[in-house]
């Protein structure tokens, strides 16, 4: 109720990208502070024993968690878990830097309650993400949404090892590994879309080191 009255007039009075930086802002503020995450637990936190449950070996204490898109560069991993998230995901992450697609990158769709999203893969990079995870130790399980780099020339076999360079780096760092193969708003976003070249990275990607 509230949200509806009050915080959603006001919030699509501005640009989704900026309410969305902003929001990431806040929440990458209020994680630094303990007194901030333990009022937020307070207030949102809810643990129930019927909640709890495993999948594929991975323990979530509830099964209501945040896909990527949200948090593309992990700056809220402190806060998120004391929403009362069962696990996030972060991304899509990858292996170099990418600014996005230029102009404007998300458009509301009020009558269709949706929104359309056109970043490029807006994302700091894998080594920059790595850097995050390795600093913070999670409560909840975290996923890694890995893609090949926004660049034209990454093409057929290099766009694998790109993928593969990616994975190497973020994997001993994640419970799960989503590997993003179709991000039409990018340059060759549908690269993988052939299955020939799909089934060579699915097979490069299970000769790699298991982890978890």
């Amino acid at each position: 109720m509230l949200y509806q009255k009050l915080l959603r007039p006001i919030l699509f009075k501005f640009d989704p990208e900026f309410v969305h930086n902003r929001t990431v802002a806040l929440g990458e503020f209020l994680g630094k502070s303990r007194v901030a995450r333990a009022a937020v637990r307070a207030i949102c936190s809810t643990r129930m024993p019927s909640l709890p449950t495993t999948v594929a070996g991975i323990q979530f204490r509830n099964p209501i968690g945040l896909a990527a898109g949200f948090d593309k560069d992990a700056r809220l991993l402190r806060i998120l878990p004391e929403i009362g998230f069962g696990f996030m995901e972060v991304g899509a992450v990858t292996r170099h830097p990418c600014p996005g697609n230029p102009g404007k990158r998300l458009l509301r769709l009020p009558r269709d309650k949706s929104i359309i999203v056109y970043y490029g893969l807006k994302n700091i990079g894998a080594e920059a993400v790595r850097n995050k995870l390795a600093a913070t130790p999670m409560p909840i399980p975290l996923g890694v949404n890995i893609a090949k780099t926004n660049l034209p020339h990454i093409r057929g076999d290099k766009s694998i090892e790109d993928y593969l360079a990616t994975y190497r780096l973020l994997a001993p760092l994640a419970a799960y590994v989503t590997l993003n193969i179709s991000c039409p708003n990018t340059q060759d976003g549908c690269t993988f879309q052939d299955p020939h070249l799909l089934r060579d990275l699915l097979q490069e990607i299970g000769k790699e080191k298991k982890y978890g």
